[in-house]
Parts: structure tokens; sequence; C-alpha cells
């Protein structure tokens, strides 16, 4: 292997993943490259056994493996930025504790990719949905993924991401940074992916390898997943994501962009709607008068209301069903 200079810094935040991080460490470990890689791995103060199980594959690996242990947790989205300021690696691959790479030869194939074609920032590539016993989920479908051949700026709806997190590689734009990136964790501390999204694709376009490189753990009954937490409480999670779509529009106004139409708005519109409808609850009608004037047309937002909800309540029962089905 080549040991000049780091070529790919991994990127991996973890927070109380005792159950999955050395199964995404391993899959790390098991790349076969012929360029130097690092392993950078934020433990956000965790309370189980998770920083013991790193710092143990820190000692095992020191030229390879870079532990970062928060003293205070920071949240995700800071611990995130905090560990892309310290990458050394000319790409970036991100990779969350509780996903892993089925594919030994990702980290090569997304390099070569990207050497190969120097005006794009970066490639994502297909998944596999797993339970978080690890059960394939061969039907599962989340709806802001949104791969394409090529995603760019002019693609982006403040919803729908060009890959999932674990699957990305991208160029390291943290060494010669254009603009304040702090946005990537000040708007909201555990939510940050659409706006990550926002900063990179203002760098350039995020491709789509379609070969199945990684596993992504869907977090089906887990009540300590990050998203989960966040989104318990649905008038909070109607709010914070409202906030993400306005920090969204700012930063690409900023820099002469727009978003693709106001499909988040809408669907967040939508959402705490039907809560209202649900429950009678004052605030949500409130919440809601609030949305819609985020949104481009009000009349045009009501009437895509019902094939909106339509497709939502397929796709819930969809999910529903194979949240069972692997249980069983």
């Amino acid at each position: 292997m080549n040991t000049d200079n780091v070529a790919v810094s991994v990127l991996m935040t973890a927070f109380n993943h005792e159950k999955y991080i050395a199964m995404a460490i391993d899959s790390v470990l098991a790349q076969q490259v012929d360029f130097r890689y690092e392993i950078l791995i934020g433990d956000d103060a965790s309370t189980d056994k998770t920083p013991y199980i790193i710092r143990e594959y820190a000692e095992r690996y020191p030229d390879i493996i870079r532990f970062v242990k928060r003293s205070k947790n920071i949240g995700a989205t800071r611990n995130s930025y905090e560990l892309n300021l310290m990458c050394r690696g000319d790409y970036i691959a991100p990779l969350e504790a509780d996903d892993y790479w089925i594919d030994n030869q990702k980290l090569q194939k997304q390099k070569d990719f990207l050497d190969a074609h120097p005006e794009h920032l970066g490639c994502s590539a297909g998944i596999v949905y797993i339970s978080k016993d690890g059960a394939i989920l061969p039907h599962y479908k989340l709806d802001w993924y949104t791969p394409k051949e090529c995603f760019s700026i002019k693609d982006y709806d403040g919803f729908h991401l060009p890959g999932q997190t674990s699957a990305y590689m991208r160029r390291n734009i943290f060494r010669t940074p254009k603009f304040d990136y702090s946005i990537m964790y000040s708007v909201h501390p555990q939510i940050g992916d659409r706006i990550c999204a926002a900063v990179y694709l203002l760098h350039g376009d995020i491709c789509f390898l379609s070969e199945k490189m990684t596993a992504y753990r869907i977090p089906l009954g887990r009540k300590d997943a990050g998203t989960n937490l966040v989104y318990s409480n649905r008038l909070n999670s109607m709010c914070v994501d409202i906030a993400l779509y306005k920090a969204e529009k700012e930063l690409l106004l900023k820099h002469g962009k727009t978003l693709k139409g106001d499909y988040a708005a809408r669907r967040i519109f939508y959402s705490t709607l039907v809560s209202y409808f649900k429950t009678g609850d004052v605030l949500f009608k409130n919440t809601a008068k609030q949305i819609l004037k985020e949104t481009d047309n009000a009349l045009r937002t009501y009437i895509l209301f019902i094939p909106h909800l339509f497709s939502r309540i397929i796709n819930i029962i969809a999910n529903k069903y194979y949240q069972k089905s692997y249980k069983s």
C-alpha cells in the first residue's frame, strides 16, 4: 500500500452504538485499496461501551484509526462538522456507526471514479436496507432517497437527496472553504443531511454508482435513534423541518441559487395538517397556517394535498407491513 499521503478519510460519528460499531469498523478495515486511508471516529460522549470498543480498535490499528472522544455531548451535526475539519484525505467517505459497507472495494471504486471525473464533487452508491437486527428488508423504500445518474443543485428541492450518508464519497472541500460551513451544525444539533446536501451541491454535482455497496440500518423500533428522538414530538418535528427548509432557501439565495420548487414546504404543511385532523389540536392548525406562507402558491398546495395524502398512506402501510414481516 502506498503510504506517502492519505488519499481517503473515512469519517464515522458514534453515539451509543455498542451493538453495531465493530461491524462498521471491520467493514472499513476489510477494504481492498491501493492507497492510504485513515478512519476518524468521533464518539459524542456515549454512555454505553462504544468508546471502549473504539479505543480497542484504535490501539490495534494506530496508523489507521484516529479516535476523538468527546467529554461532552455536542450533537451529531457538530461532531460530524469538526471531524470534517480534521480530515487529511483528498476525499471523505462518511460511514454512520450503525451502518456498514458490503463491498470491500467501495473506497477503491469511488476513488477511481472521482479521479477520472474531476468535474464532479462526489458520488453515491446503491444501498441495501436492513433492520436493527441485521435482517434484510428487500422491499423497504425511503421517499427521500432519489438516486440520479448525476444530481446537481438544479435538482435539489430541499427534501430529496442524491444518496444515503454512508454511501457517499466526496472531495474534501474543507481544505479551502468557499464560505462559512458552520450552517451544517448551527441550524440543528441532530438533523443535518439536507443542509449538508445543499452545501455540497453548491460545490458540484453528485453522481450515482448503481452497485450496492452499503448496508443502511433502518431505525425501526429504535427509540434511541437520533432521528426518532427528534421526531417523536410531531409539533416539534414540523418546526424543525420548516427551520431547515428556511435555512436551505437562505443559503442557496446567498449564492444565487434557488430550491427546485416548494415540495419540501408543501410536504411539511401536509404533515402538519394531517396531525391537526387527527388530534384537533389548534397548535397544529396555527402551525400549518404559518407553514403555508412558505409555499409558492396556497391554492395549488391545497389541490395537491389529496394525491400527496394518498401516496403517503400507501407508503406508511407498506413500511408498517415490512416492519411486521421482518419481526415475524
